[in-house]
């Protein structure tokens, strides 16, 4: 069973996908958090393998709170989970080590779908941009253009179907 941690600063989002992941039997919810430092100090507490992560919440952005969390277990795997359409927010995630980067507006079947992959390691929004774009390359910080919303867009609609 993959343990998962949901860290966003709405409540209504917290429950909701509190919901959605305790409903589908692969998956067990064990906690979530309100605000930046709350999601640091759970993901060392209760080591899940995957935290869904809104980029804008209190105390510590959720940006920061992928670099905290990786440095002190790189094991954990951290999905973005966000309204947010902005190629410097896919940057900044790639640059400090999120393992995928998912718009909101995603289908209930997708957002499971991705969880899993991720946990077990297969690609993701992120690596399919990380490949693309070396982070030390000259090619960032990316103009804030199309093209890598364009291949969001594309790589949530090929997720596989549960």
């Amino acid at each position: 069973m993959i343990s998962v941690l949901i860290a966003d600063d709405q409540e209504l989002i917290r429950e909701s996908l509190e919901l959605i992941i305790s409903l589908d039997p692969r998956f067990q919810f064990v906690g979530s958090a309100k605000d930046g430092r709350e999601v640091v100090e759970l993901a060392q507490k209760l080591r899940p393998d995957v935290i869904l992560m809104d980029i804008r919440m209190p105390e510590i952005n959720g940006l920061e709170c992928v670099k905290l969390i990786k440095q002190k277990d790189s094991s954990i795997k951290i999905i973005i989970l966000t309204t947010f359409d902005d190629d410097q927010y896919v940057y900044e995630a790639v640059k400090y080590g999120a393992d995928g980067f998912l718009l909101k507006g995603i289908s209930k079947n997708d957002l499971l779908s991705s969880i899993a992959t991720v946990h077990s390691g297969g690609p993701s929004s992120t690596r399919i941009l990380h490949r693309r774009y070396s982070v030390s390359s000259a090619a960032w910080p990316i103009p804030r253009s199309a093209p890598c919303r364009s291949l969001m867009r594309r790589s949530n609609r090929s997720l596989p179907k549960s």
